[in-house]
């Protein structure tokens, strides 16, 4: 066989393995790289180029060995490794040349700059201790820079630069891979390596795939390092190479399949739109990154659906919807979903979302590497809820947090870490649904606090109950934290006596107050011994929680609201109002439209006006009388006069004896996540 015929059936292969039509000749392969590089020149130049000031301070500052004196060169920081300035503020003159602003004088000097610390780290190599910053954001700086410069980017220089990208290594999984293997994928279009494209291409498309060990879950979350859900952080970096590349790629022989196309569309819509509301989210969707600044507001999908498309212009309606509600120009999604792979649970109403970020022993503990997230562990992402309407709620106050008293935290004043338990999941008919979690903390010294929680989302409120609370070696009280957001505007609250008033900066103690009101969201306590409520400006700083920013001090007004449990017995716990004012307040004090069935350590329920009603059965039991329902093994129910939801929290599956509506009834309830219905005509029929 000759060397030709060969070739040109390795290309086939390729092309028929990605399931994309097969380029005949080699000219037009490389018309095909050529056109990926013009594609990611379009979307650098998409971008606004820096300021003229900021060019010309970077052109006049640097010195004539290729450095600048504000740079530690020899930093060697995991998080925010200093010399990697070097290299953002070349790519900024460079993106600034090829948008062709500059006057003649700046463009002249700007040229002269980029070439001197290019040169520079030609020479020199730097290394970062953290490979993150060796094999992907060098490299992807220098490729940028490649792109940008074009042919003016000749000789040494150049051959000196594309060395540098090639320091990639396509190694890893799930973003980092995707990361690594566009870097791989442009290196090979810039030096003309056709293999290499193809390899890259089919190492993005196979990451594609439902249930690794990073990378996208069945439930439309995403992991990565762990069990850990990171859809907004590595899941954000993941998606973007995607969609960018998906879109470079059209029309050329490594296109996307059309089954890995379906997969990212059915993931953008039943996941990521899911757990932001415009372009805000919650810190369980980040993880440690809950500890950067801006990170709350990171939730930012025009630029990717846009894009995207183009890529898949069947389902461009949805997108467009999705990027309407991003931009605040549509309706927001109204529902709940509860994503059981990774422990998170979403409720969005007109009025605002509430976000809740459980933890079982099938999900992994928030992390604290490179120096951030300091504060977090062993607060964040274990029962912490957080109700946004506009996305200020949280942004950028984690540096003035008690991050021991995140909202919807049960706490000792020592700091216990938390158990993970196999009872934590949910059920939801779509409109409403159930969260529980078997909530527990220890610490070294034999001090347990436990306490079974269980949140009832219908309407617009949200109730959280809390029944059999135990603690072992308790050294003070057991507090919740019901709030701790920005203030925003006044807070009003009306006491037992019945009068309602509006506080004043300062710490308030209430006993049985009827209800709290804050930013259009109400609180009502349920049973506490005492609620304490702080309004005013507390100090911090970013260092604290993440080692990257400066120890500079940050003021941020806050609003609080801490319960304290007391010996109180009964059913405790608190109700949100999400869209609340005084008036309505003062109704739902006064005759609410829901019923606390049952809230003890076996078993918490409810009925809502309509007849809805909601149970989590920890333990086999009745959620109330005879007439409502009775399980022979714990699981979460839901159910109405006609219909009746199931699921097995542990994930396991089971099949489970019940009487309802006085008839008995057997459901066969599947395993991972899975939901099983009955109608009262299952009445006496075999397991389904």
């Amino acid at each position: 066989m000759n060397r030709s015929l060969h070739k040109f059936i390795l290309i086939a292969l390729a092309g028929m393995m990605l399931g994309v039509p097969v380029c005949r000749s080699a000219e037009s392969v490389a018309s095909s790289m050529d056109q990926v590089i013009r594609s990611y020149r379009v979307q650098l130049l998409s971008r606004n180029p820096p300021a003229a000031e900021t060019i010309r301070k970077y052109a006049e500052g640097i010195s004539k060995d290729g450095t600048w004196p504000d740079i530690n060169y020899a930093d060697k920081s995991m998080a925010s490794w200093k010399p990697i300035g070097h290299l953002n503020r070349a790519r900024e003159m460079a993106l600034a040349l090829a948008a062709g602003k500059l006057s003649q004088k700046d463009e002249r000097n700007t040229r002269s700059a980029v070439g001197l610390a290019l040169d520079n780290w030609c020479a020199k190599r730097y290394r970062a201790p953290n490979w993150f910053f060796n094999e992907i954001s060098v490299p992807g700086q220098m490729r940028d820079i490649i792109i940008l410069l074009g042919n003016d980017l000749k000789g040494e220089r150049r051959k000196g630069v594309t060395e540098v990208m090639g320091q990639l290594n396509m190694r890893s999984s799930g973003a980092n891979l995707m990361w690594s293997a566009e870097l791989s994928l442009h290196h090979g279009c810039i030096t003309g390596n056709q293999p290499q494209v193809e390899k890259a291409a089919q190492a993005i498309w196979k990451e594609i795939v439902i249930g690794k060990r990073d990378g996208i879950q069945c439930d439309n979350s995403f992991y990565q390092h762990g069990t850990r859900l990171q859809t907004f952080h590595y899941g954000g970096g993941y998606l973007g190479v995607v969609c960018n590349l998906a879109w470079q790629l059209r029309q050329t022989p490594w296109a996307i399949p059309q089954d890995k196309r379906k997969l990212i569309s059915d993931y953008i819509l039943e996941g990521p739109q899911w757990m932001c509301r415009g372009t805000s989210t919650a810190p369980g969707t980040i993880d440690r990154a809950a500890s950067r600044k801006g990170a709350l507001r990171g939730a930012g999908l025009t630029g990717q659906l846009r894009l995207w498309m183009e890529v898949d212009p069947a389902r461009s309606q949805e997108f467009k919807a999705v990027i309407a509600r991003q931009e605040g120009r549509g309706a927001p999604l109204t529902g709940y979903r509860h994503f059981f792979k990774s422990d998170f649970t979403v409720y969005h109403r007109p009025a605002a979302s509430l976000f809740l970020k459980t933890i079982s022993e099938r999900t992994t503990l928030t992390e604290s590497i490179n120096s951030e997230n300091l504060k977090g562990v062993p607060f964040l992402s274990c029962g912490d809820h957080y109700v946004v309407r506009d996305g200020l709620e949280y942004n950028d106050i984690q540096p003035v947090w008690q991050w021991k008293f995140l909202p919807g935290l049960t706490m000792l004043p020592e700091d216990l870490k938390p158990s993970r338990t196999p009872f934590v999941g949910g059920i939801g008919n779509g409109l409403s649904g159930l969260t529980a979690m078997d909530y527990a903390r220890a610490s070294t010294n034999g001090t347990t606090l436990s306490l079974r929680k269980s949140w009832f989302f219908h309407d617009d409120s949200v109730i959280c109950l809390m029944g059999g609370l135990e603690t072992v070696k308790a050294n003070g009280p057991v507090v919740s934290s019901l709030e701790q957001c920005r203030l925003r505007g006044p807070v009003t609250v009306r006491g037992s006596n019945g009068v309602a008033r509006e506080l004043k900066p300062g710490t308030y103690d209430f006993t049985s107050p009827r209800w709290i009101l804050h930013n259009n969201i109400g609180y009502i306590p349920l049973n506490m011994a005492g609620v304490r409520v702080f309004l005013g400006p507390r100090e911090g700083n970013w260092n604290s929680i993440n080692s990257q920013y400066p120890a500079t001090t940050v003021k941020e007004p806050v609003f609080q609201v801490l319960a304290d449990h007391g010996k109180t017995q009964g059913a405790q716990g608190w109700i949100i109002i999400l869209g609340a004012a005084p008036k309505e307040l003062d109704i739902l004090a006064r005759d609410p439209p829901w019923r606390i069935l049952r809230n003890d350590r076996d078993c918490q329920a409810v009925r809502f006006k309509g007849g809805l009603r909601m149970a989590s059965f920890f333990q086999p039991g009745s959620s109330g009388t005879t007439k409502e329902l009775t399980v022979d093994k714990p699981c979460l129910a839901m159910w109405t006069e006609d219909r009746l939801w199931l699921s097995d929290p542990t994930m396991g599956g089971k099949v489970i004896s019940i009487t309802w509506q006085q008839k008995q009834y057997t459901a066969k309830v599947p395993g991972g996540g899975g939901i099983a219905q009955l109608t009262p005509a299952d009445a006496g029929k075999p397991q389904r």
